[in-house]
């Protein structure tokens, strides 16, 4: 479990778990049906074959899982349209521009940094979006964006500004960014939008985040997905902290 890997005490595949993963995996689940042998590097025929039809299956369908949940809430929240209503306008969802960009992004290619660069420019709050997850995602390793970073804190989009923050706190800014990211669950509309951005939080390791609220679920919780957030982060939750038993009540 997360208590040994951290400690050390977890083989090399029960580790694998809880490491960085692959953008590609595949597995011989008959042979292996824990998964823990990943076989794409070793049959590169059959994941560019298999590849080929999830990305046909995904336009054909107009697959919609690549719209960030903020937006879809968005959405929702607006009523003036269902979600599947907007995924099927290209304008709205430019879905194989979107694919190709979130296939980049989850490589974590040092060379796509441009193309990431520029997708934040573009009118397109989705693209934008996997841009700034692709810059995330290379973290150390994108060189001079600080400034774009900067700038993506006050994108209209408040999945971008997430990310934002979220770059900036792992590069060393964390007092920063967890009072950004606390204020943003603070002014969201949606319970999605809050959780997302107490998730930043989350993952940005930081202990006693809530200590300044009187009453931390008053001020943060929009809803029953921010409000677990809420409670792991009131109990002394991190990435590397689970709290202990009974932390939701």
């Amino acid at each position: 479990n997360w208590d040994a890997y951290l400690a050390g005490k977890a083989n090399k595949a029960q580790s694998a778990f809880y490491q960085p993963q692959p953008s590609e995996e595949l597995y011989d689940t008959e042979a292996d049906p824990h998964e823990v042998n990943n076989l794409a590097g070793s049959n590169p025929k059959m994941v560019k074959a298999m590849r080929a039809k999830l990305r046909a299956h995904m336009l054909d369908a107009r697959d919609l899982g690549l719209i960030p949940e903020l937006l879809m809430e968005s959405v929702d929240l607006s009523g003036q349209q269902t979600i599947f209503e907007f995924g099927q306008s290209n304008a709205n969802y430019p879905l194989e521009r979107v694919l190709n960009l979130a296939i980049k992004a989850s490589d974590g290619n040092p060379k796509d940094q441009s193309t990431f660069v520029k997708s934040l420019k573009d009118e397109n709050p989705i693209i934008r979006y996997w841009g700034i997850v692709g810059l995330r995602i290379l973290g150390e390793q994108a060189k001079g964006i600080d400034a774009l970073m900067e700038k993506a804190l006050a994108d209209p989009e408040p999945s971008v500004r997430i990310q934002a923050a979220i770059y900036l706190g792992r590069m060393g800014q964390v007092d920063r960014a967890v009072g950004f990211l606390l204020k943003e669950a603070e002014n969201a509309k949606g319970d999605m939008h809050a959780a997302w951005a107490l998730d930043g939080i989350k993952l940005l390791d930081v202990k006693d985040s809530l200590a300044h609220y009187k009453d931390p679920l008053k001020a943060l919780s929009k809803g029953s997905y921010s409000s677990r957030v809420v409670k792991f982060l009131r109990a002394g939750g991190t990435i590397a902290n689970r709290p202990p038993r009974g932390f939701q009540r």
